[in-house]
């Protein structure tokens, strides 16, 4: 839905009526003269002209148009897929992903992700929430999952073996080194 209003004037003859046409199209009546307002159901998204008719009482026309950009559609939001990273530490890893956004009007549009790309995510699953929003307001919302973990096994030394003499029935003590 598209709303205009305007006023009019015609100070020798006085305004008959107000017409207002959208892209070229059938003029139709607008509620009023002076002020004046009309109200179009339904446009398709993109850029339209509404053209305005003003008619004196004595037959002059009076004509002007506006440009108008009707979005309702909110932007197409890609998402990375869902990541899996080896944890690089115990506070789990820096972790980076590509998330894009692009508008039918306004083209390319930044999204906002939380947590952030780059983020140190901590072990275990984290849920990434994203959003777009166009210039029009329209907003494109997703999320997708960060999962940490850790597969490496963990590191053991141990001594080299150790040969002692049993001193008794009862073995022998090992001294630790």
């Amino acid at each position: 839905m598209v709303a205009i209003t305007g006023s009019s004037s015609d100070s020798l003859s006085g305004v008959e009526s107000v017409q207002v046409s959208v892209d070229a199209g059938s003029p139709t009546p607008a509620t009023g003269t002076t002020p004046w307002s009309f109200t179009t159901m339904s446009l398709a998204d993109g850029s339209h002209t509404l053209t305005v008719n003003v008619m004196g009482r004595a037959g002059n026309i009076g004509s002007t148009s506006v440009a108008v950009t009707v979005d309702t559609t909110p932007p197409q939001l890609t998402l990375s897929s869902d990541v899996t990273a080896e944890a690089t530490g115990p506070s789990g890893a820096l972790v980076i992903y590509t998330v894009t956004a692009a508008d039918s009007i306004d083209g390319s549009v930044t999204p906002s992700c939380t947590p952030a790309s780059g983020f140190a995510f901590p072990p275990g699953t984290t849920t990434v929430n994203c959003s777009a929003t166009d210039s029009a307001a329209n907003t494109a919302s997703g999320s997708f999952h960060v999962t940490v973990q850790d597969t490496t096994p963990p590191a053991l030394t141990l001594p080299a073996n150790i040969t002692t003499e049993a001193i008794g029935p009862g073995g022998a003590t090992v001294p630790s080194r």
